[in-house]
């Protein structure tokens, strides 16, 4: 099998897998997995509520999503993307650019970052508590 047909293949799954969110709520499903770091230790990592995000963000709740985790919907979220047109771009023309980390301070910048966030976000007072994701019943009950 070509590349371009597996790229292919994958941006299509990609797309099914956002409409599985979109109908899905990653809340109250048992399939849905559950975060390693939370059921052992009750701190959050930094992908905690991601999938939560993607999906308030699918049916247009912009702060509910930045609310469940900022650094996917700021950080995450653009570099998907630009993966994403990356992938269609290599599909339709066979040429593959990606976003690079160039040298060890963008290298140590997004460690930092990433690791920075996930600290943060478990210190258990304002104005921290707001990078704690929420149960998704918080948000419908907001609106």
């Amino acid at each position: 099998m070509s590349r371009r047909i597996a790229v292919s293949c994958l941006l299509i799954a990609i797309i099914g897998f956002a409409i599985f969110i979109y109908i899905v709520p990653p809340a109250g499903q048992t399939f849905w997995p559950k975060c390693l770091l939370v059921q052992t230790t009750g701190l959050y990592c930094p992908g905690c509520g991601g999938t939560r995000s993607v999906h308030l963000l699918l049916h247009g709740d912009v702060l509910g999503a930045i609310s469940q985790n900022l650094l996917f919907i700021f950080i995450g979220l653009p570099l998907s993307i630009w993966f994403y047109i990356a992938g269609a771009r290599y599909v339709l023309t066979g040429t593959w650019s990606h976003p690079q980390l160039k040298g060890t301070k963008a290298t140590a910048a997004a460690v930092i970052l990433v690791v920075g966030f996930g600290l943060i976000r478990n210190i258990p007072f304002e104005p921290f508590t707001f990078l704690a994701p929420k149960d998704l019943n918080a948000n419908a009950k907001r609106k």
